[in-house]
């Protein structure tokens, strides 16, 4: 179709984008009236100015930012970080709401998320106070919590002094039968029978150290031991555990080894 002369084509005009003039100049009023609420304490109306304002011009961070300031007055701190959150989706370069959002995140006690809120804000913001300061204040409370957890784990202890697993030389005598005479289910010269100790756990747990500590093989190195082998294969007998105690080489052996056999390892340093 040919166009007569003297008529043109009109193209659509856009669609306005986002609020216009007059209605901004609303929600600054609303915002304004927000921060006068907030010095005069009046949180709950503050809140409602500033959603006034954010109904108006929903692409205003500052909006959400105030609001976010006003929920953490009322301590209701995971609204307000919420509300930081909107603030930054509007506009990631707007750093008050990084500050916002760590003071939430820090009243909250989650101090971990609260550092990462102020570090994030001073990628955009490199020289912003606010920001240092609230990241330094997270990182001394992550600091001292830290220092906490590890004070209130439990302390590695020394191994008591006596025989193995803390037992004194008596102490032993007294598991395995008694001083003088074989105890119940004794076997010849007052030693337990092999039932007897294998049912005792103490006596096992004792075993498990000495051999893990390498107390087995300097045992049958003992000439004393070697002896006392020596004499029960020639149908003599083992020693009851008075003979020990009266002998005083065969009591030196069992005490150096039996407070060797409880020694273990140094303890690790905390």
């Amino acid at each position: 179709m040919h166009k007569t002369a003297g008529t043109s084509s009109t193209a659509a005009a856009p669609p306005p984008s986002g609020p216009s003039a007059a209605d901004k100049e609303k929600a600054e009023k609303h915002k304004q009236n927000g921060n006068n609420l907030m010095a005069s304490k009046e949180y709950n109306r503050a809140i409602d100015a500033y959603t006034e304002a954010i109904a108006i011009d929903p692409n205003n961070p500052v909006y959400y930012s105030n609001r976010a300031a006003a929920w953490s007055s009322m301590g209701d701190h995971a609204v307000a970080a919420d509300d930081a959150e909107m603030a930054i989706a509007v506009d990631p370069k707007f750093a008050k709401a990084y500050s916002r959002l760590g003071h939430a995140h820090f009243s909250l006690g989650d101090y971990e998320t609260a550092k990462s809120a102020f570090e994030r804000g001073l990628e955009v913001d490199p020289n912003n106070t606010n920001l240092k300061q609230g990241l330094s204040n997270a990182q001394a409370k992550l600091g001292s919590s830290s220092a906490a957890a590890t004070r209130s784990a439990p302390a590695a202890s020394p191994p008591p002094a006596g025989g193995a697993g803390g037992m004194d030389w008596s102490q032993m005598a007294n598991l395995m039968g008694g001083g003088g005479g074989g105890g119940a289910g004794g076997g010849a010269g007052g030693m337990p029978d092999l039932a007897s100790m294998l049912n005792n756990p103490q006596l096992m747990a004792m075993a498990q150290q000495m051999m893990s500590n390498g107390g087995m093989e300097r045992l049958m190195q003992n000439p004393a031991i070697r002896n006392m082998a020596s004499r029960a294969q020639s149908g003599g007998g083992m020693p009851s555990m008075a003979d020990i105690m009266a002998d005083p080489s065969l009591r030196e052996m069992a005490s150096n080894f039996m407070g060797g056999a409880g020694q273990g390892a140094p303890p690790g340093n905390n």
